[in-house]
């Protein structure tokens, strides 16, 4: 979910990153202009009398001849829905879409990508991935794992010797002073790729912003390297917690690659896949194109806060750093729901992707992920009071969930309040596009839950 504008008082400068640590009152507004010059481093059917976005267009799987979809009317209550939305300022805009392994089922816009230019949204408009785009750094590493260039169970420090011998934060001192000691076991790839490796993310973790304060260490959200320094909070394997693993599989796969992975995601997935408009580095027409950042506002108001990602960073952020359009991230989720192939492409062999979909966390379950900073996420679980584990990049439901998807369907976010599911037994996924902060904005929420009902319930009246 996880990134960010963030402050850096010692310099003045805005820092990006992942994930969010604004120093910042959230009241506190800057221009469009000195957010992006400074940065350094998430309705109603066609029938009913007009109420539609003329921006809105809902699908089925049927083109035209033109190449545009036929408006299928099963799935006018994701229309409403996502209207209502807008109306009721839930969102400045938002973007759905649903599809199954046959192809787009449900694709709508709706408001704006920005209120004050009155810039409408589309399926074109530029989003910040955040961790959404953990789960394409996964595919890239699951790509080396099956031609043999890694093995999901070595030690990460085969291919990243930096991380020979990591420490582990075992609380602070009467003085203050972080009290470490040394790893009881290696951290391995498998560790790494499903959140049981020890790090950690400070927008959930009071002791690792403490130790960024104590310390120094500049925050993942600044791409800087030397956020890679930090300590694990425990030992590799003792259980789950979410954290900056994938932003070392991000280096895992450029060591084994011997390219950076804006150039391996572009050859290996982007471009097989027809995802012309994602990568790290944003062009001048993209940025034209990139969805306002909104801030929820104490009285449910939104506020504008115009969010770039570092377009000179230290590293490449496998565990954030992506922009993508909703057009494209669909084709990345297509190309899983249909077993890993999409536009005559194969990313993934199939039981790759079946292996992605299984429990690779054993008896260690997800847990609920408390916030340490309520501005800039409220307390993340997305299962509650129901057991759910890891795959390889997804949090699994392990019952059937309460708005459609299966038993064993895999799903996660981006801090801007961007969400996905994929549903390896319907095949059947969605996703939705927003970009608002607190993460895990409760009415947002909401509206996930009526879009994945309207999808679910429009396949069932097709």
């Amino acid at each position: 979910m996880m990134q960010s504008i963030a402050i850096d008082n010692r310099s003045s400068r805005f820092r990006t990153g992942h994930p969010i640590l604004m120093e910042l009152p959230m009241t506190q507004s800057f221009s469009r202009r000195d957010i992006l010059k400074s940065a350094s481093g998430l309705l109603a059917a066609a029938t009913m009398g007009g109420l539609l976005d003329k921006r809105a267009v809902a699908a089925d799987v049927t083109p035209r001849a033109s190449g545009k979809y036929i408006p299928n009317h099963a799935f006018a209550p994701v229309d409403r829905a996502l209207q209502q939305a807008v109306d009721r300022k839930t969102v400045a805009g938002v973007v759905a879409l649903g599809a199954t392994d046959k192809g787009i089922v449900y694709q709508g816009a709706f408001g704006k990508a920005d209120l004050d230019a009155g810039t409408p949204i589309s399926m074109d408009s530029v989003f910040w991935l955040l961790s959404m785009s953990k789960a394409i750094t996964a595919t890239a590493c699951m790509q080396l794992i099956e031609q043999g260039k890694l093995q999901i169970d070595q030690p990460a420090s085969q291919v990243l010797p930096e991380l020979k011998a990591p420490m582990v934060l075992d609380g602070f001192d009467a003085a203050g002073k972080p009290k470490l000691r040394p790893s009881k076991r290696p951290i391995t790839v498998r560790h790494l790729l499903t959140h049981t490796s020890g790090y950690t993310y400070p927008v959930w973790s009071e002791n690792i912003l403490q130790y960024e304060k104590v310390t120094g260490m500049p925050d993942i959200a600044y791409s800087m390297n030397g956020a890679f320094t930090a300590p694990l909070e425990f030992d590799p394997g003792d259980r789950w917690e979410y954290g900056i693993s994938l932003d070392w599989v991000g280096k895992l796969v450029e060591a084994v690659s011997d390219q950076s992975l804006e150039v391996y995601f572009r050859e290996k997935i982007f471009n097989p896949l027809g995802m012309g408009n994602s990568g790290f580095l944003i062009s001048s027409a993209q940025k034209k194109r990139v969805a306002t950042m909104y801030n929820r506002q104490p009285d449910g108001s939104l506020k504008s806060a115009p969010f770039e990602m570092n377009q000179r960073p230290e590293f490449f952020s496998g565990g954030g750093g992506l922009f993508s359009t909703p057009r494209d991230y669909m084709a990345f989720l297509q190309m899983l729901v249909r077993g890993g192939t999409f536009n005559g492409s194969r990313i993934l062999k199939p039981e790759t992707v079946a292996m992605m979909f299984k429990n690779q966390i054993g008896d260690l379950n997800v847990v609920e992920m408390k916030s340490a900073q309520p501005a800039y996420s409220n307390s993340f679980d997305e299962f509650p009071g129901m057991g759910h584990k890891w795959g390889l990049s997804f949090d699994l439901n392990t019952q059937p969930g309460p708005h459609g998807r299966s038993a064993g369907s895999g799903s996660w976010a981006g801090l801007l309040n961007c969400y996905y599911w994929i549903d390896p037994v319907k095949h059947v996924t969605g996703a939705l596009f927003t970009q608002l902060l607190p993460f895990f904005d409760e009415r947002v929420v909401n509206l996930w839950g009526q879009v994945e009902e309207g999808i679910y319930g429009g396949l069932r009246r097709s």
